[in-house]
């Protein structure tokens, strides 16, 4: 998890960033295309998962490319009883 590597603050300005960009996309339709509040909202909430789509797969790109991906660690042998 991103917090047990000192990463909380990356989560946090990331999820505000996603945020901010959401709400200034549903401030541009709704009031500058003149969209309906409804419509504007529903554009809004597809441009936040766009955006968490987005992040989630370089986040595993850039982990697999660190090698630590849970598929990577040895497999323990089992003990033979004696």
């Amino acid at each position: 998890m991103a917090t047990e590597r000192g990463g909380g603050w990356r989560v946090t300005a990331g999820f505000l960033g996603i945020l901010l960009l959401a709400g200034g996309w549903f401030l541009l339709s709704w009031r500058v295309q003149h969209s309906a509040v409804t419509d504007a909202l529903g554009e809004a909430a597809g441009v936040a998962f766009a955006l968490l789509v987005v992040v989630s797969v370089v986040g595993a790109i850039m982990s697999g490319r660190r090698g630590d991906t849970p598929g990577d660690e040895p497999e323990a042998t089992p003990r033979q009883n004696e």
